[in-house]
Formats: structure tokens, C-alpha cells, sequence
């Protein structure tokens, strides 16, 4: 399994920045979401998120959600990665989540 790493996006695409370290196990989405697109973005993030589980049972996820700003599209594949997440903590996954203050979905 492979970090995942994306930067900024360019002003036309307007993707987060995206940081996720399979050593560490810390996963970092920051920035703005407002692609045209978001599920062509999204889906590889929550096989990501998936395949970390399945790989590495019982090694804690860190997850930081530092979203200044995200699109309806957005808002909907954030809720599937945030759904994901909560099932493999159901399951028994250990699991941390960061949110900055104030901030709702």
C-alpha cells in the first residue's frame, strides 16, 4: 500500500490538498472542495481509507478534516468517507477524527 499525496489544486479544479501516510497513519484533507467532479476525486480516497482497513486491522487512523469550504457534490462524497470510516469504527477499527472548531457537515 502507497501514500497518497496530492497538493493544491490549480484554480480550475479546485480540489483540497490531500496527505495520506500509510506509516504513520494519518490522513490529512485540506484545503477547499469544489471540483466539478467530486466523485472522480472522492472514490479513490475511500478505497484508500478501505484498503488501510482491511491491510492494517486494528492499527489506528487518524483522520484530519480541515475543509475551509466544499460544494454540495462535495459535501455528498465527504458523508460516504465519513460513513466508511464510522463502520470500520463500529467494526472495531481504531479510529481518531479531527474536525476544526465550528465546523459542520
Amino acid at each position: 500500500m502507497q501514500n497518497l499525496i496530492l497538493k493544491n489544486s490549480t484554480e480550475e479544479d479546485r480540489s483540497p490538498a490531500i496527505s495520506f501516510l500509510v506509516e504513520s497513519g494519518e490522513c490529512v484533507l485540506e484545503g477547499r472542495s469544489q471540483m466539478q467532479n467530486p466523485f472522480e476525486f472522492y472514490e479513490p480516497l475511500i478505497e484508500w481509507v478501505e484498503n488501510y482497513f482491511t491491510k492494517f486491522d486494528k492499527k489506528t487512523l487518524k483522520f484530519i478534516l480541515k475543509l475551509n469550504y466544499y460544494n454540495t457534490g462535495s459535501s455528498k462524497m465527504l458523508i460516504d468517507l465519513l460513513e466508511i470510516l464510522q463502520k470500520n469504527k463500529d467494526s472495531g477499527q481504531n479510529l481518531l477524527l479531527f474536525f476544526p472548531p465550528n465546523w459542520s457537515l
